[in-house]
């Protein structure tokens, strides 16, 4: 009976439905609106068989009943959101045997329960969008066969915990718009099944991104937006070969656009805005299959490449980089120095030798090899 247009007080006595199997009412717009509303899972108690509990997408309200815990053993599938439901998760939820347990869209509060650890048959564990506090358990990591994580857009706050990575078999992992704190843990790199988001924007999280990050070969959607997080950005995104959108704006990464990015053939979208990121934009961003490209706010120089991505000024976005000149016409950059002019050509030596970071890299090893042909001449 899902997505219907029932609507109304839910008033239905299951208790003589021993075997009901699958009560599902998503997608409708039952609740009246009374606190109290949530009692008829009382009755759900005694159906011994139930392995679907679907009332998603409704406008039931009140908390949940810590009766749910006393459901059959044999349910598999809970599912409470979109509702306007509020409190705390009943921590005695863990007598089931669970394999998806949906609550987001809610307004719950709280801790989220350490019991739910216990959950140990869980594939999809879903509480984004509520109000919950306090730590993420650490007991997650025990949740072995867990697939999708979804703590999104609450109020948790500390570190992220270090055994999420024994999470194996996890695919999505959201912890974006919460309080979150801390470097991320290098743990979180060594879940290789993770090919689909990795998303942890809009917290507080500080540090590096790790090497290893190489590791996910199989990822598409990468976010770290909207932290503190620092240091250059490791070439290594380059061999998370599948990744399809990369979104790191809004930190205080520095230095240069990795180069093997040049590797990522099937990119999509990059946002490495509101960065501090230097030197030129690489010209091997033409040749990407790139549907957006934002580098605005930064301190990139030189010139704009003309072809590929860089044709559709609609698709990028270059604005806040004072020393960035060339490109084509719509984007009302300054023209580059004429190098034809030997006035300018010698202005330009000394601002490249000052200001290009490909040519101060040229130039340090070309000293260092006098240096040290000079030191194999002494001898």
């Amino acid at each position: 009976m899902n997505l219907n247009k029932f609507s109304g007080k839910l008033s239905v006595d299951f208790g003589g439905m021993q075997l009901l199997r699958y009560l599902s009412l998503g997608g409708n717009n039952l609740g009246s609106g009374e606190v109290d509303e949530m009692k008829f899972i009382n009755s759900l108690v005694n159906c011994s068989n139930l392995l679907v509990l679907s009332i998603g997408g409704n406008q039931f309200r009140g908390a949940i009943p810590h009766s749910i815990a006393n459901l059959s053993t044999t349910a598999q599938s809970i599912y409470l959101g979109g509702n306007q439901l509020h409190g705390s998760i009943p921590p005695g939820i863990t007598n089931l045997v669970l394999v998806h347990l949906s609550m987001q869209i809610n307004q719950l509060t709280g801790p989220i329960p350490k019991e739910i650890g216990q959950l140990y048959n869980l594939v999809r564990l879903s509480l984004r969008d509520n109000q919950f506090s306090g730590r993420i358990p650490s007991s997650l990591g025990n949740l072995s066969l867990l697939s999708e994580l979804y703590l999104n857009n609450n109020k948790l706050v500390g570190v992220i915990p270090s055994n999420l990575g024994n999470l194996k078999q996890l695919s999505s992992l959201y912890l974006s718009q919460n309080d979150l704190s801390g470097t991320i843990p290098e743990q979180l790199f060594d879940i290789t099944h993770l090919s689909i988001v990795l998303n942890l924007a809009q917290n507080h999280l500080v540090g590096s991104i790790p090497p290893n990050i190489g590791n996910f070969k199989d990822l598409s959607i990468f976010i770290v937006s909207g932290n503190n997080l620092s240091s250059e950005i490791p070439n290594e995104v380059g061999i998370c070969s599948n990744l399809e959108y990369v979104y790191m704006e809004g930190n205080i990464f520095h230095g240069s656009i990795p180069s093997l990015l040049s590797s990522l053939k099937g990119i999509r979208e990059i946002d490495f805005s509101r960065n501090n990121l230097s030197c030129e934009i690489p010209k091997f961003l033409e040749s990407l299959r790139l549907e957006k490209l934002n580098l605005s706010f930064n301190d990139l120089q030189g010139e704009v490449p003309r072809k590929g991505i860089f044709a559709n000024v609609s698709a990028i976005s270059v604005i806040g980089n004072s020393r960035l000149c060339g490109g084509i016409a719509k984007l009302q950059l300054p023209k580059c120095p004429n190098t034809n002019s030997t006035e300018r050509q010698e202005l330009s030596s000394i601002q490249d030798t000052d200001l290009n970071c490909k040519h101060i890299v040229g130039c340090n090893r070309v000293v260092i090899f006098h240096f040290l042909l000079g030191k194999k001449k002494e001898r």
